[in-house]
Order: structure tokens, then C-alpha cells, then sequence
């Protein structure tokens, strides 16, 4: 699966509302919607920060030994 449709599952899959992600991230209430009406590709740490607040884990898996390696989304920061 492609990255851009990996970032709508998330978001469908959440159930949370695409504005409450946006906020959650610290962006503008229409930039989740944005990105999922465009196909944008995201980068990794917008898709790590955005499977974070959305209840996933963006992991890479080696093909042949299986071993896995969260991506760890940025810090954001307190409000």
C-alpha cells in the first residue's frame, strides 16, 4: 500500500473526526482533509505524527529477518 493511501486508512480507521486530527497535530482544521482529498504523499514524520495521535504505530519491517523498527513521530508540543 502506497503511503498516501496508508495515511487515509489511518485516518479512516480512527474514527476520530479529520479537523480533531488537524488540531491534534498542530495544524489548520482542513489540512488532514487536504491531504487525503489530493492523494498528497505525506512525509514520514507528518505520517508517523498523524498515526500517532490516531492510535497507530509506523513501523519498517527487514523482508528477510522480520525485525521491526517503530518510526517515532516528532515531539510536538504542549499546550
Amino acid at each position: 500500500m502506497d503511503a498516501s493511501n496508508v495515511f487515509k486508512k489511518v485516518v479512516t480507521d480512527s474514527g476520530m473526526r479529520m479537523a480533531d486530527i488537524s488540531r491534534a497535530i498542530g495544524y489548520n482544521e482542513n489540512y488532514v482533509n487536504s491531504k487525503v482529498k489530493r492523494s498528497n504523499v505525506p512525509r514520514v514524520d507528518t505520517l508517523a505524527l498523524v498515526s500517532d495521535v490516531c492510535g497507530f504505530d509506523l513501523l519498517v519491517r527487514h523482508r528477510k529477518t522480520g525485525d521491526e523498527t517503530i518510526i517515532d513521530p516528532p515531539k510536538r508540543e504542549q499546550s
